[in-house]
Parts: structure tokens; C-alpha cells; sequence
């Protein structure tokens, strides 16, 4: 009697073992069908053990299509090289490896992913599996690459024009200078960054106009064709009219200005010559 109850004790035990080890697969699997990225596990030989709800549904496949299968037995067509090599990579070293791929879902759109690759041990310190989840950066990509082409197509036309663009810090330093002002003063390229308005414009102290102009940048405000002038680098004087606009982070603090500026030393020439003729000729007539 008593071994049969030993029996039945130990029978009891691995139902209840059975029970957990049920209740908690079932758990993990929950929980890994509601993440929102691709999660997969293979085999060391680079078959499916497992794949998430969302995986599957990228693939357009099932779980019990994919188990058991290799990437180049399910997408014989696809160029699968890539995956095998980083998981050889991974089977090598033993150590995680960052990936990015790309990949033609089931609605047709070539999406692509970002993600990690990892090993999973066995308790004889060998790989056992291998883990890899992934994000879909599609839409992120497709906002940088046309930032980068926002970003090109700005520099192109700030470095052609005839006029110069800048940006300065919120402690008046300048951070940005086009070409354009390098090309037209004779300065050194980068000679103006870190340099503060007050260094640009040569000025010891602020006073009458630039007063003004500097209380006006202080106050955070907009100005429109501020002249003043100075020498370039052979020592010749030049007329320049700028204008900016003050630069506020998302949470309304001050950043700096950006803004741009012109060489208005011909049209100065031009009213000064201008303003000869006309006291000349009010001579003659008087």
C-alpha cells in the first residue's frame, strides 16, 4: 500500500509539473503574440522553433509552416544568403549582432527592419537556439531619406546662391556659415564658427544702431535688413545687410537665430555715385 501511494504521489506531482509547465507556455505564448515586432526563434541548424503572431503574418504563414523549416527552404526565391551568414556569424562568436534587413510582405510593400539577433544556451554553456526580434523601421527610413534629401536640396541652393545663410546659438555664437560669405570676404572656410556677433562684427561695444540691434537679438526678435560694415581680407571695406529669425525648441525655449545675409557693397557704390551726380548737377542748376 504504501508504494502504491508513493505511486500515486509522485503520479500527482508530474501532473501538477505537467500543469504548470502547460500554464506557463501558454503564458509566454500570449505574451509573445501580443508584442508588436517580429519575434522568431530557431535551432543552432537554422530551423524554426517558434514564431510570434506577428512574424507569421508578415510572412503570410503559419506557425506550423514555418516550424521546422529552414529561411531558404520557406523563401527559395528570396536571397537568404544574408540570414545564414550572420547566424553562422552568431553560431561562431557566440555574441549578439545588430541587423538590419529588408523584406517583401504579403501586401507586396518591401519593408525594412531593424533588430537583434541573440543565442539562447543550453544549460552545457553550448548555443541551444537562436532568439532574434525586430522593429519595423520603414516608416522612420522613409522620413530620413527625405530629411537627407530635404537637407541636400538646401545646401545646394544655400552654396549657389548669391546670398549666405547662418545660424548662431542661443549665446550669439555662429554654428553654420555658407560658403558663399568664405568666397566673397577671402576668409579662411570655418574662420566665423564659434565666433559671436560682437567678434564678427568687429565692434568693442554696442552703440547706436547696433545697440539697438543687439537689444532687439536679446529680446528674441525678428530683424529685416540690418546694414553695417566691414573689411574683408585684403582690407577693403564691404556692405552687408542681413536679416534673422530667433529659434525656439518644442518647449518655447530659445535656441539661437538663422537667418541670412547679402553683399550690398555694388548697390552702396551705386547710391553713392548716384547721390555725386545729383549734388553736381544741383550745383550746375544753381
Amino acid at each position: 500500500k504504501r508504494q502504491i501511494a508513493e505511486l500515486q504521489d509522485a503520479e500527482l506531482q508530474d501532473k501538477a509539473k505537467a500543469a504548470a509547465a502547460g500554464e506557463t507556455e501558454s503564458l509566454y505564448t500570449t505574451l509573445m503574440d501580443n508584442m508588436p515586432t517580429p519575434i522568431s526563434l530557431k535551432q543552432v541548424d537554422g530551423r524554426y522553433l517558434y514564431v510570434n503572431k506577428v512574424f507569421a503574418e508578415r510572412r503570410g504563414l503559419t506557425l506550423a509552416q514555418l516550424k521546422g523549416k529552414t529561411s531558404n527552404e520557406l523563401w527559395p526565391n528570396a536571397p537568404t544568403e544574408h540570414m545564414e551568414l550572420r547566424d553562422e556569424a552568431l553560431r561562431q562568436t557566440g555574441s549578439s549582432i545588430e541587423v538590419e534587413t529588408e523584406s517583401l510582405g504579403v501586401d507586396g510593400v518591401q519593408r525594412i527592419y531593424r533588430g537583434i539577433k541573440f543565442p539562447i544556451f543550453g544549460d552545457d554553456g553550448l548555443i541551444a537556439a537562436i532568439g532574434s526580434v525586430h522593429t519595423d523601421i520603414t516608416d522612420r527610413k522613409q522620413m530620413e531619406d527625405a530629411l537627407a534629401q530635404s537637407e541636400a536640396r538646401f545646401r545646394d541652393i544655400v552654396e549657389v546662391a548669391s546670398d549666405w545663410v547662418w545660424e548662431m546659438d542661443a549665446d550669439f555664437r555662429f554654428t553654420y556659415v555658407s560658403d558663399r560669405v568664405y568666397e566673397m570676404s577671402g576668409f579662411p572656410q570655418g574662420a566665423l564658427d564659434g565666433k559671436t556677433r560682437m567678434e564678427v562684427s568687429g565692434q568693442s561695444e554696442w552703440t547706436g544702431e547696433w545697440r539697438a540691434h543687439f537689444e532687439d537679438m536679446e529680446s528674441h526678435k525678428n530683424f529685416r535688413n540690418f546694414e553695417y560694415s566691414g573689411q574683408d581680407a585684403e582690407g577693403q571695406t564691404r556692405y552687408f545687410a542681413i536679416s534673422g529669425k530667433p529659434v525656439f525648441d518644442n518647449d518655447g525655449v530659445f535656441t539661437g537665430y538663422r537667418g541670412t545675409g547679402s553683399d550690398i557693397t555694388e548697390l552702396k557704390r551705386m547710391a553713392h555715385e548716384n547721390a555725386e551726380k545729383s549734388a553736381l548737377l544741383q550745383t550746375i542748376f544753381d
